[in-house]
C-alpha cells in the first residue's frame, strides 16, 4: 500500500495485491466470481485493478459487495 506521504496508486496488479497480502489469488478469484471483490480492467494491455475500487473494498468489504450486487441487479433490470 502507498506510503502516507505519497499519492495512492491509480491501479494495482495481481503482484501488487500479492505483495501487500490482500487475500490470496484464489480467494480474490472466488470473491470476484461472487461479485464480492472488484473485477480487474484491461488498462494499457494489462489486467489491473482500479486503485479507488480496491481502497473502497479495503475500507468496507461487505458494503462494497452489497453495493456491487445492487448495481448488477439494476443493470440486469434496465439493460440499455
Amino acid at each position: 500500500m502507498p506510503r502516507p506521504d505519497t499519492a495512492p496508486p491509480l491501479a494495482y496488479s495481481e503482484r501488487d495485491l500479492d505483495s501487500n497480502n490482500i487475500l490470496s489469488r484464489k480467494t480474490r478469484w472466488r470473491l470476484r466470481r461472487e461479485g464480492a471483490f472488484p473485477q480487474p480492467r484491461e488498462i494499457g494491455g494489462r489486467k489491473l485493478y482500479v486503485g479507488a475500487e480496491i481502497r473502497a473494498w479495503l475500507n468496507d468489504p461487505q458494503g462494497w459487495a452489497s453495493e456491487a450486487i445492487r448495481r448488477n441487479e439494476a443493470i440486469r433490470q434496465n439493460p440499455e
